[in-house]
């Protein structure tokens, strides 16, 4: 949907006295179409960036997966377009491309089933629209629309709102046929909302297709590994965790999994993402726990379009894979009881183009490599292909990896010396056959080596993450003319936002480098205090965010090492303070928040400044004391203010003046640090 008709429909919802878009998310004049957030699962493919916002030329490169399945340029697009008629219209035809057919004849069945039925929908010819070759509003990435895979449906009663309010009025069996036929709905995107927007984001889950289609013809010719295209410094340095250089994110450029170790027993899991440039902001994470032995491996056994963390059981006859599934944000899943037998070298590829990688199990043989490969689908109980690579050897330290270097769709294999420098590589397509032997980077001993799609011309590139923590990239193919390499992925000097959390930092939190508090807070988790504000990584303090009476009886708990006990609050019966509570009621600190029945104790209500002086004065059992503050002659509070000035605990809330103390004020996290750092000297010993 262009943002001339965003505009239009916006001027028709006003004539009508109907409210559309609001709030300070809607769409800038001129910022192109929709923005797209995911809701359908996971996607098989991600849009490119274009550097730009608004319409684009027919030369436009669709770089990555989307030019594979529609196009390698806008132009490639357009001559695949075809007109499909929308049931339940007064003859509304919208132009798709012609790889949507097969789902859009599904859709029209099961709208056909309904019709029968006795149900309809009217489709108006006039907000109904497909293909626009344009971007999107948020990321300057190319639209679904500008792909032909999308199609907006009555846009005027079904609008896009950024703010994420659902207004439909499209029945549910309808949005129910599109959605059964693997098309995304609008109205199920987890940030915006835009319900007359059906996507098609690939063919895995469709049911017209049984298969992943061939990729359409790259944009480039095949050349040796040795043009150098990029370098990237990645976040997590170089180290001796487990690190893997794979498309991890879903938008078929390289990522780098890093699996790091926490409080000792524990496992993260991380991504550097491309698409955040591989930074501090780049991180995602996902808190592991403790994880089993094995070698720990990545691959999309799922077909869900990420991979799966996979550890290698060995320690029997048959290989068996622990599965972490990302699909459940890397939850443990049902161990995979394979019949691939044991003390091989192992990899993963999609041989059977059904979106799912398979197992790729290598042994030498006489004469050359010994190659079975496993199906995915039959939980790697079968085997559907095998052969004997003629010549090929495997020493120790050769690396294996599979990429598609012919580009037919199947997966092949890439035996690379530990050395680098001739890297062969085995055509998936025949595994008695070697495709070719090619020039590579020379690599050290520990490089960390991967094989994706760096430029997204359609052809794999080979990624080296070096002992500097820095990955170089070395394309498979010539160069795109006038483009930088990442910039499909990434835009030209992109920057983290200012702000943005520093992965590597000094003592226990990430957010209190800037504080004024940070001493304090610091001296508070020394003393086990505070255990972070972000379990399980408790990696962070939020010194900014106000204290609730619930956190005000943790922090007083522990600091006091109070025993437990037990309370006759009504509100705090599901709350993780209920314990804290307990114990802060017995020592009578606390009275409660409802005078004079104080029966409640409002565990999610914030501590204002004067409430934490009431708390600390009976905690530390303080005389009463004048003080020199000026905004507190009238509050209930003033006298425990001036004990707390007395004993030092308090300074003010103005520096350096401190004539005030803000007694209506909501302490924050950072304060309360401070007021018990003062107080050390009256708490019991650690």
């Amino acid at each position: 949907m262009t943002a001339a008709m965003k505009r239009t429909l916006l001027l028709l919802a006003a004539a009508a006295a109907m409210f559309f878009l609001g709030g300070s998310g809607s769409a800038s004049a001129g910022q192109g179409v929709i923005a797209e957030s995911p809701g359908c699962g996971f996607p098989r493919f991600y849009l490119p960036h274009a550097g730009r916002s608004g319409s684009l030329p027919d030369t436009f490169p669709v770089r990555g997966p989307a030019g594979a399945l529609f196009g390698r340029t806008l132009r490639a697009v357009r001559s695949q377009l075809v007109w499909w008629d929308v049931p339940m219209s007064d003859g509304v035809r919208v132009q798709v491309h012609s790889r949507l057919l097969p789902v859009l004849a599904d859709v029209a069945e099961n709208l056909a089933r309904e019709q029968a039925a006795g149900r309809s929908y009217r489709i108006r010819r006039a907000d109904t629209w497909g293909f626009n070759a344009r971007t999107s509003v948020a990321s300057q990435a190319l639209s679904y629309h500008g792909l032909g895979a999308a199609i907006d449906i009555n846009a005027s009663t079904n609008p896009y709102r950024p703010d994420g309010r659902l207004i439909t009025d499209m029945p549910s069996w309808f949005v129910a046929a599109w959605e059964k036929a693997g098309m995304c709905w609008g109205g199920n995107w987890h940030n915006t909302k835009d319900p007359m927007h059906f996507s098609w984001v690939g063919p895995v889950g469709s049911p017209s297709y049984a298969t992943v289609p061939p990729p359409l013809p790259p944009l480039t010719s095949k050349r040796p590994f040795t043009d150098e295209g990029g370098r990237h410094p990645i976040v997590f340095g170089r180290n001796e965790n487990f690190q893997a250089v794979l498309d991890a994110s879903g938008d078929g450029a390289p990522d780098v999994a890093h699996l790091r170790p926490w409080n000792d027993k524990a496992t993260v899991l991380e991504l550097a993402v491309s698409r955040q440039g591989y930074g501090d902001c780049s991180v995602w994470r996902w808190w592991l726990g403790e994880v089993p032995g094995g070698e720990p491996v990545m691959a999309d056994v799922s077909a869900v379009g990420r991979p799966d963390l996979l550890f290698l059981d060995e320690s029997g006859a048959r290989l068996v894979l622990h599965r972490y599934s990302v699909a459940d944000d890397y939850q443990p899943a049902a161990a995979i009881r394979t019949e691939v037998p044991t003390g091989l070298r192992y990899t993963f590829g999609d041989i059977d183009r059904d979106g799912a990688e398979d197992l790729w199990a290598v042994e030498p043989a006489d004469g050359g490599l010994r190659i079975r490969v496993w199906s995915a689908a039959s939980g790697f109980t079968s085997v559907i292909a095998e052969g004997v690579a003629p010549g090929v050897e495997l020493a120790s330290g050769t690396r294996l990896a599979t990429a598609d270097r012919n580009v037919d769709g199947i997966a092949d294999l890439y035996v690379i010396p530990p050395r680098g420098g001739a890297y062969t590589i085995v055509a998936g397509s025949r595994l008695d056959s070697v495709l070719e032997v090619v020039d590579g980077p020379a690599l050290g001993a520990d490089d960390v080596v991967g094989v994706e799609d760096y430029d997204g011309d359609g052809r794999p590139d080979v990624q080296v993450l070096g002992s500097d923590g820095t990955m170089r990239v070395w394309l498979g193919n010539s160069r795109l003319a006038g483009v930088t390499p990442s910039s499909w992925f990434v835009p030209d000097g992109f920057r983290c936002p200012e702000g943005t959390l520093p992965y590597f930092h000094e003592g226990r939190f990430a957010d209190d480098e800037d504080s004024i508090f940070q001493e304090d807070i610091e001296w508070l988790a020394g003393r086990d205090i505070t255990r972070g504000c972000n379990p399980p990584f408790e990696d962070r303090f939020c010194p900014e965010d106000t204290v609730t009476r619930g956190q005000m009886a943790a922090f007083l708990v522990r600091a006091l090492r109070l025993g437990p006990g037990e309370n006759g609050f009504v509100d705090d019966d599901n709350s993780v303070f209920e314990g804290d509570i307990g114990a802060l009621a017995a020592a009578d600190i606390t009275r409660g928040c409802n005078p004079p029945r104080n029966d409640r104790f409002c565990p999610d209500q914030p501590v204002t400044r004067g409430q934490m002086a009431a708390f600390l004065v009976r905690a530390f059992r303080l005389p009463a004391a004048p003080n020199r503050f000026v905004d507190d002659d009238g509050s209930v509070f003033e006298g425990d203010i001036g004990a707390l000035a007395a004993a030092g605990i308090t300074r003010g809330c103005n520096p350096p003046r401190n004539d005030r103390f803000c007694p209506d004020q909501p302490i924050t996290r950072g304060e309360m640090a401070a007021f018990l750092h003062r107080a050390e000297a009256l708490l019991p010993d650690s």
